[in-house]
């Protein structure tokens, strides 16, 4: 065998390595896909089997409207159903539970999710007014903001300086609760 043909197997073999890769994410995305689907598909979407005392939520935080000034912008998380990084230029995109819960929050949900699978259109930032589905949420990856039963709106410009957002949506209907000027 020739020095060429040794020297090309190295190669040879990290490309093979890259495509098992890739297969790998993309089967990986599908079935976290279809592990979210079946959880809110079903009869108790966020119900966790873990026995803790009864207790009231906690006061909503007010953050001082300085209070992150100074820290870097976190970076929002693509969720496990993405084979792949979402595009920088992508919006981060905060959307507002509405205070919905139980299945109504599990599909508003999954109707949210089967898009972003299919077609992702911004990184998203899930703001809750309950604990509801927090746990749910960030076992697939997604960035959480509690809010409590704060105002969305009013913390608009919070999420902006801390992960970038540009705008928050509501979870059940889409439509536009709060958006950064672009001045």
């Amino acid at each position: 065998m020739s020095d060429a043909g040794k020297s090309n197997k190295p190669y040879a073999l990290i490309r093979l390595l890259e495509q098992e890769n890739e297969a790998l994410r993309l089967k990986s995305a599908r079935h976290e896909f279809r592990q979210i689907a079946r959880e809110l598909t079903s009869a108790e979407p966020f119900g966790l089997a873990i026995d803790l005392p009864q207790q009231d939520d906690p006061e909503d935080l007010n953050f001082p409207p300085s209070a992150d000034a100074l820290l870097p912008t976190l970076p929002v998380p693509a969720g496990s159903i993405q084979p792949e990084a979402l595009a920088p230029d992508l919006p981060v995109v905060a959307v507002y539970d509405d205070e919905l819960s139980g299945r109504q929050l599990a599909a508003a949900l999954l109707g949210l999710l089967k898009t972003q699978y299919r077609a992702p259109f911004a990184r998203l930032l899930f703001l809750c007014s309950s604990f509801e589905a927090v746990p749910f949420l960030g076992r697939y990856g997604y960035a959480i903001d509690h809010i409590g039963r704060s105002d969305p709106a009013e913390a608009l410009t919070r999420l902006h300086r801390r992960y970038g957002v540009s705008q928050i949506r509501s979870v059940g209907t889409g439509a536009l609760i709060a958006q950064i000027n672009a001045d």
